[in-house]
C-alpha cells in the first residue's frame, strides 16, 4: 500500500502537529503533539481548542484559530498549560488546508519553546553581567539597548542612548563608523584594535571593539553588537612597565646579576644582559618559549606552585630548580621571585632574581650519599631501602623481598682480615648488581646482610632467577694472595602476601633465612605456612605461662641392677589454645630468641621442684629431679643464686636436683659455662651432660667440669641390640666415664634385648619408653605406686 507524502511527515515530523477540521473538532494528532500537550488522543478530543491554554492567552489562541479557520496563516507564541498547572512556552503555527479554494480543516504546528527561552534567558544574563560595554544597534546604526557595564563606563544611562547614533564616539571617527557599521551590516564581523571613544563628560577611553551581525532564524543580519573592551588600565601599566624598563635598564647596566621582569601577564618585558649572556637568550620575543625549555622538566610544577602561591599572597616566593645554560649544562639556582604592587595593592610586575647554589647543592649530595649509602660498598643502606619500600607500598605495587646473609664471614673476618672481609663484601655487591635487573634494588642493611627488592615480580619467578645469582656468589674470590670462597643465604618474603611494612617483612624474611640456613646454608628458604606457624607460637609464648598454657610431664628413670625408679627427668610441655600440644624443640629455640629462656626455666625449676617435694613427702626418699638447662641460661651469673633460691623456696633438697646440659651449649663457652655450674656444684646441685657422644665428646675438658652423670645419647642406643660397634661405642663410653666416677643414663631404651645389653656392661641407669613414655605428674604417680605393689 502506497503511502501519501504527507501522511507520511505528519507522522515522522519532528514538530507536534495536530489536524482540525473547520469546525474545531479534532481529527487527528501525532505522538510529539500529545507529549507537548500532555494528554492521550481520546483526552484531547474532548477538549476545545481554547482549554489547552491559560486564561490568560484564551482570548489570543481562539482569534488565531478563527483566522485560519477564515483561511489566513498565522504563528505566534503562547503557552500550553498541563494538568498538573505548569505552563510550557510555545510556538504554534495554523495552516488552512483548502480544497477548491474552500478551507476543509486546519494543519497546526506546535514547537516547545523551553529550550530557546533559557538560551535567551542565559543570552540576556550574560549581556546584563558582562564586565565589558555592550550595545545593541538597528540597521542604521541607532542604539536599541545598552548594559549596565556601558552606563558605567560612558556615564550615560539607557534612556538617553536610545535611538541616537554613537554618542561616544569622537566626530574625527565619524566616517570610519559609518564605514565599518555597513561592512557589519553585510554580514562581516570586525575587530577595530585600540581606538579613542568618548565618554559622557568629553573624557577619552581608549578601547578594543569588536562589532557583530546579529541575524535571525531565516540568516538574515537584523541587529548589530559591539563590545567595548576597557584599555585604559592596561594604557596605565604599560606607561609603569615602560618607567620602570627605563630604570632596571640603568640598574643593569651596574651589575652583573642575572634577573629578569615579568608583566601582569606573565610575558617577561625585561632581562638583564647577565640574563641573556648566562642563558642565550637574545631578544624578549624568544624569551617565555625559551625560558620554559630552559627550566628541567621535573622542576616546573614546582616553580608553577610556587609562582601561583606569590601572585595568591602577593609576598615574595623562593624556589630551587635547575635551569639549562648556554653551555648546555644543568645548574642549580635559587629564584627569588618578589612581586611589585601599586598603591591599591593590585599586581604592577614581577621581579625574578636568580643566585647560583649549584656548590651547595653538590654538597648536598655527598651528604645524602653519606645518609642513604654504605661508604664499604657503594650500595643503598638500610635508610635508603626503606623509603624505597615505602613508595611501592604506598604505589600498592606487589614485590619480592630477598634477605641475605653471608654464610660463616665472622669466621672469614677472622681468618683472613676485617680488611679482607670488607672487600670480598665489595665483590659480592659487584657480582649481585651484574647478576639482577635493572629494575631490581638492592641494598646493604648492616654488617654481613643485604637486601634485595624484585618488584612486579611473583616468588616462584623470584627463585628461577636468583639461583644462578647464588652460584655465581659461592665461586672463589682473589683478594690479593688469597683466594677467599663465600657462600649465601636468602629468606625470601612477597608483599602484600607476607606484610606491607618493612619490620613485618623484615621479621618474616627472617624466619626464612634461618631456616635456610638450618637446612644447610648456601640456599634460598621461601617463607610459608611453617614459618605462619613459628611466628604465632612467637607471637603467643610471652603470655603462655601467665595463661596456665605450660605443663610438665615426667619420664622415669630406672637403676638396671635393683630394677628401682632413681627418678624422673622434667620435660616441658606447650598446650597452644589453637595447635595443641607443643614439643619443646619447637618453641625453646624461639624463647631462646626473645629472651624469654631465663623466665621459662625458671618456671620449670619451681615447678618440678614442688612435684619432687611431694613426691618424697609421700615416702619416695632421695627421689631425683631433673630439669635442662638451656645454653642460654649459662651465660647469666645470676642463675648461681636463682637455682638455689628456688629449690629452698619449694623445700627440695639441692643433692637430689639434677640439671642437665648438652656439650654444644658448654663447648660455645667453656670458661662462663664452667663457672656458672661450678658454683651451681658447690651449692649442692647436681650436673649432668646431655647427648653425650653426638657433639665434641672430649673427655678431656670434661675432667675440669663439675660433671657427676653422663646421658648417653639415644642416637647409640638404637641399635645397641643389632649393630657391635654401636655396642662396642656405648661399652667404651661406659667404662671411660666410669674410670672418671661418673654416674651414667643411657636414653633411648625401648626393647627389652636392649636392656639385657645394658645390663652386661654393668651398673646403668636406663631412660626410655620399654619403661614409660613421658607422663603428667598424677599419670606417673600413678605408676610409681603400680611398681610399688608386690607381683
Amino acid at each position: 500500500m502506497r503511502m501519501e507524502p504527507y501522511h507520511y511527515l505528519f507522522w515522522h515530523y519532528t514538530d507536534g502537529v495536530v489536524m482540525y477540521d473547520q469546525q474545531q473538532r479534532l481529527l487527528q494528532a501525532n505522538d510529539t503533539a500529545l507529549e507537548l500537550i500532555g494528554c492521550t488522543l481520546h483526552e484531547l478530543k474532548q477538549a476545545n481548542w481554547g482549554d489547552l491554554f491559560p486564561v490568560s492567552h484564551m482570548q489570543e489562541a481562539g482569534d488565531n484559530i478563527q483566522r485560519a479557520a477564515a483561511g489566513v496563516t498565522c504563528e505566534y507564541e503562547s503557552c500550553f498549560i498541563s494538568r498538573l498547572g505548569q505552563h510550557r512556552p510555545m510556538w504554534i503555527r495554523h495552516i488552512p488546508m483548502k480544497r477548491r479554494g474552500r478551507v476543509v480543516s486546519i494543519l497546526t504546528i506546535l514547537r516547545d519553546l523551553t529550550s530557546h527561552n533559557e538560551a535567551l534567558q542565559k543570552v540576556n544574563a550574560f549581556f546584563l553581567n558582562s564586565a565589558d560595554a555592550m550595545k545593541i544597534l538597528d540597521l542604521e546604526g541607532r542604539i536599541i539597548q545598552v548594559n549596565p557595564a556601558f552606563e558605567q563606563l560612558y556615564g550615560w544611562e539607557q534612556e538617553e542612548l536610545y535611538g541616537q547614533f554613537h554618542l561616544h564616539m569622537p566626530e574625527t571617527a565619524a566616517s570610519m563608523v559609518t564605514r565599518v557599521l555597513q561592512q557589519v551590516a553585510a554580514g562581516e564581523t570586525i575587530r577595530t584594535g585600540k581606538v579613542l571613544t568618548q565618554k559622557k563628560d568629553g573624557t577619552l577611553i581608549p578601547v578594543n571593539m569588536t562589532l557583530s551581525p546579529i541575524r535571525d532564524a531565516g540568516g538574515h543580519v537584523v541587529m548589530m553588537s559591539v563590545v567595548s573592551q576597557d584599555l585604559s588600565h592596561q594604557h596605565e601599566i604599560e606607561r609603569e612597565l615602560n618607567q620602570a624598563k627605563k630604570q632596571y635598564s640603568i640598574l643593569a647596566q651596574s651589575t652583573s646579576d642575572v634577573f629578569f621582569v615579568l608583566d601582569h601577564n606573565r610575558k617577561v618585558v625585561f632581562m638583564s644582559p647577565a640574563f641573556e649572556k648566562y642563558f642565550g637568550i637574545a631578544t624578549l620575543e624568544q624569551a617565555d618559549e625559551k625560558l620554559r625549555l630552559c627550566i628541567h622538566p621535573e622542576d616546573l610544577p614546582r616553580l608553577h606552585h610556587t609562582r601561583d602561591q606569590m601572585y595568591r599572597t602577593r609576598k615574595t616566593v623562593y624556589v630551587e630548580c635547575r635551569w639549562l645554560t648556554e653551555q648546555e649544562r644543568w645548574v642549580w639556582l635559587e629564584v627569588k621571585g618578589t612581586p611589585v604592587l601599586r598603591e591599591d595593592g593590585t599586581m604592577q610586575h614581577i621581579i625574578w632574581s636568580t643566585r647560583n647554589i649549584q656548590e651547595r647543592k653538590d654538597h648536598e649530595r655527598q651528604l645524602n650519599r653519606l645518609a642513604y649509602f654504605d661508604k664499604v660498598t657503594g650500595a643503598p643502606n638500610r635508610e635508603a631501602v626503606e623509603l624505597y619500600l615505602q613508595g611501592l607500598v604506598r604505589l600498592r605495587e606487589p614485590f619480592v623481598f630477598v634477605h641475605w646473609d653471608v654464610d660463616h664471614f665472622k669466621w672469614t673476618n677472622e681468618q683472613f682480615s676485617h680488611e679482607t672481609g670488607d672487600l670480598v663484601l665489595c665483590e659480592l655487591v659487584r657480582r649481585m648488581q651484574q647478576g639482577i635487573r635493572t629494575t631490581d634494588y638492592l641494598a646493604r642493611t648492616g654488617g654481613d646482610e643485604f637486601l634485595l627488592v624484585l618488584p612486579n615480580t611473583a616468588a616462584a619467578e623470584a627463585e628461577a632467577l636468583l639461583q644462578p645469582l647464588l652460584e655465581g656468589l659461592s665461586q672463589p674470590i682473589s683478594i690479593g694472595e688469597h683466594s677467599v670462597t663465600v657462600t649465601i643465604s636468602g629468606g625470601l618474603v612477597s608483599c602484600p602476601e607476607h606484610g606491607t611494612d618493612m619490620e613485618t617483612l623484615w621479621k618474616c624474611s627472617e624466619r626464612a633465612l634461618a631456616y635456610a640456613k638450618e637446612r644447610g646454608r648456601n640456599q634460598i628458604s621461601q617463607y610459608g605456612a611453617a614459618h605462619e606457624r613459628e611466628a604465632m607460637l612467637e607471637t603467643h609464648l610471652p603470655y603462655a605461662a601467665k595463661r596456665g598454657e605450660l605443663f610438665l610431664v615426667y619420664q622415669p628413670k630406672v637403676d638396671l641392677t635393683s630394677d628401682t625408679v632413681m627418678g624422673v627427668e622434667a620435660l616441658i610441655r606447650w598446650k597452644h589454645p589453637l595447635l595443641g600440644v607443643i614439643p619443646p624443640n619447637e618453641f625453646i629455640p624461639l624463647a631462646e630468641k626473645r629472651g624469654l629462656i631465663c623466665e621459662i626455666t625458671q618456671w620449670v625449676i619451681e615447678t618440678a621442684a614442688k612435684q619432687g617435694k611431694l613426691w618424697q613427702d609421700f615416702g619416695l626418699s632421695g627421689f631425683k629431679i631433673s630439669v635442662n638447662l638451656s645454653p642460654y641460661s649459662l651465660k647469666h651469673a645470676q642463675i648461681v643464686e636463682q637455682v638455689p633460691a628456688l629449690l629452698q623456696q619449694a623445700h627440695f633438697p639441692p643433692q637430689d636436683f639434677i640439671l642437665e646440659v648438652t656439650e654444644t651449649g658448654l663447648i660455645e663457652n667453656v670458661e662462663k659455662g664452667r663457672a656458672v655450674l661450678n658454683g651451681l656444684r658447690a651449692k649442692g646441685i647436681q650436673i649432668a651432660m646431655d647427648d653425650f657422644g653426638v657433639g665434641f665428646s672430649s673427655l678431656s675438658y670434661l675432667r675440669n667440669l663439675p660433671i657427676s652423670i653422663l646421658k648417653v645419647d639415644r642416637s647409640f642406643t638404637a641399635r645397641i641390640d643389632q649393630d657391635e660397634k654401636d655396642a662396642m661405642i656405648v661399652q667404651t663410653i661406659v667404662q671411660l666415664a666410669k674410670s672418671m666416677q661418673f654416674h651414667i643414663v643411657v636414653e633411648g631404651v625401648e626393647t627389652a634385648e636392649q636392656v639385657q645389653v645394658l645390663r652386661q656392661m654393668g651398673s646403668l641407669i636406663a631412660q626410655g619408653y620399654f619403661f614409660s613414655k613421658p607422663l603428667a605428674s598424677g599419670e606417673i604417680t600413678d605408676w610409681l605406686l603400680e611398681r610399688k605393689k608386690p607381683a
